[in-house]
């Protein structure tokens, strides 16, 4: 099955499909989560953060070869040089401003909330492991939930590395290809 949304936005795909169920769709969905952290370590090895990694900024397009994930808003792109301490606000406590933030921002990791760390290239690994979580919802790729799970670690010095994120998932790439008895797989 063929599949074409073109140049909607990942959460618009999502939000339309409680569980996607598409014949190759896991190899599929590991190649666009492929792109997607592919973006960001083109961003970070120029010291960029991308700071807004959510299923709202990544458009699904196709192309000749298959459906791909792109980032599209880079609004909030930094140097990762240039950071500084968020404030928060100060009629909410620590706890509660990560509370409401959670809840509005969940991609938004922990440490920036409340102030205690700047934005870092474990933020941007963060939030993408949020993005993982919510594919995982939808898709029921296992190698996407354990990914989150290393990703959103509370400490932010236990999150693998974008480069960590690609190798392991060139890795899955790679053996559901040769589960499916597929020849090479483009990774645009």
């Amino acid at each position: 099955m063929e599949l074409f949304f073109h140049n909607a936005s990942l959460q618009e795909y999502l939000q339309e499909c409680k569980v996607i169920k598409i014949e190759h769709s896991l190899l599929l969905w590991l190649l666009i989560a492929y792109d997607i952290t592919a973006g960001i370590q083109v961003l970070q090895n120029h010291g960029y953060l991308l700071n807004n990694i959510a299923s709202r900024n990544i458009v699904l397009t196709n192309t000749k070869e298959r459906l791909c994930g792109r980032i599209i808003d880079l609004g909030s792109v930094s140097l990762a040089s240039k950071q500084q301490p968020r404030l928060y606000q100060e009629d909410f406590s620590k706890e509660e401003e990560r509370e409401r933030f959670s809840t509005i921002w969940p991609e938004v990791a922990p440490e920036f909330i409340t102030g205690d760390l700047v934005e870092t290239t474990a933020t941007d690994i963060y939030a993408l492991g949020v993005l993982f979580k919510e594919l995982y919802d939808h898709i029921l790729l296992p190698e996407l939930q354990i990914l989150s799970r290393d990703m959103t670690a509370e400490d932010p010095s236990q999150r693998p590395s974008v480069e960590d994120v690609l190798n392991k998932l060139h890795k899955y790439v790679c053996t559901e290809k040769a589960a499916l008895g597929f020849g090479d797989v483009k990774f645009v």
